[in-house]
């Protein structure tokens, strides 16, 4: 899960009840600011990210990925470029909302 802040973490009540499942694994990374103690990671997601918190592709994973198209198609490049099948992989995009005021 990537966010701005601790406090821009969506669905983090949802998240954090999905975490305890054993086959479910979540990390965080804050881009902007992180609170005191703040021991997930500090930057945009990123191939070597991926590759350290990932499954290994030879495990099938399924993947998926949500968030604002330009980080969801470059989220699944990544993927695929570190060995997963594109099959396994599933994306919601999504852009800014609104939309003509005509």
């Amino acid at each position: 899960m990537s966010a701005r802040s601790q406090e821009d973490i969506l669905y983090r009540d949802e998240l954090t009840s999905l975490a305890g499942l054993e086959s479910v694994q979540i990390h965080y990374t804050l881009t902007r600011s992180q609170p005191d103690g703040w021991t997930g990671f500090t930057r945009r997601v990123d191939d070597e990210m991926l590759a350290a918190i990932g499954p290994a592709p030879a495990e099938q994973p399924r993947a998926f990925v949500c968030g604002r198209t330009p980080f969801v198609e470059r989220t699944a490049d990544v993927l695929v470029g570190l060995g997963h099948n594109p099959l396994a992989i599933r994306t919601e995009g999504f852009g800014p909302t609104g939309g003509s005021t005509r």
